[in-house]
């Protein structure tokens, strides 16, 4: 079958992206490698400024919590920022449910989701761009927007220079909260960073509360 356009990653920015288009009216596939809901590796903080561009994330109870607090200690515990405001921060979400709603609104919203393969191989052929699924299919389309992540097949493709010899490794863990730190509106609306500099570890760690759980991961920034 023939699209407009084929948008390959159904994450937040790939979802947003066949939302839009197929709001215009523009026949739009959307491919995941994955199937819907999937976890991601991520704090799942929203700035402030994205809910007023896409009211609709609000709207669709997408949100899971909100933060007020963020707290900000070096990797001795000497020194640290403390900031906390009357206002949210930030939204908290949960990736899971966030990036399925996400998707859910782009199907509503007329896009074809298609899920459970990758993309092999690229071609363009008398003004079609023709991609090559894992399951032997070849779709057909206008224009492709790569949303595909950092190791982008759609930006190997195109011959776009990746430069991956700096990767951040991250380990995260969501742990549900116990009742005496539900009851705490402080505790759970602080999110915290401890900065690392030690010569064994370089990066950070962070505590992520949500209104349920909280996520807890570490980001090593050293080269590889």
């Amino acid at each position: 079958m023939r699209y407009d356009v084929a948008i390959v990653g159904a994450g937040p920015a790939g979802s947003t992206a066949a939302k839009i288009l197929s709001e215009k009216g523009i026949n739009t596939l959307l491919l995941e490698k994955t199937t819907f809901p999937r976890e991601k590796p991520c704090g799942g903080g929203l700035q402030m400024r994205v809910l007023h561009r896409f009211k609709y994330i609000e709207e669709h109870n997408l949100i899971d919590s909100y933060s007020t607090a963020f707290q900000i200690h070096t990797s001795t515990m000497t020194h640290h920022v403390d900031f906390h405001h009357t206002k949210p921060l930030q939204a908290m979400v949960l990736r899971k449910t966030f990036d399925e709603g996400l998707v859910t609104l782009a199907v509503r919203s007329g896009a074809v989701l298609r899920c459970g393969n990758t993309v092999q191989d690229m071609t363009n052929h008398k003004g079609a761009i023709g991609l090559m699924l894992s399951d032997g299919t070849t779709i057909e389309s206008q224009f492709v927007l790569g949303a595909d992540g950092i190791w982008s097949t759609i930006a190997k493709k195109i011959g776009m220079k990746q430069e991956c010899n700096h990767i951040g490794i991250c380990v995260y863990a969501d742990t549900r909260l116990g009742n005496s730190i539900s009851k705490n509106s402080m505790a759970k609306n602080t999110a915290c960073i401890f900065i690392c500099s030690q010569t064994d570890l370089r990066g950070t760690v962070g505590c992520s509360p949500k209104k349920n759980t909280s996520t807890s991961g570490s980001l090593s920034f050293d080269k590889l």
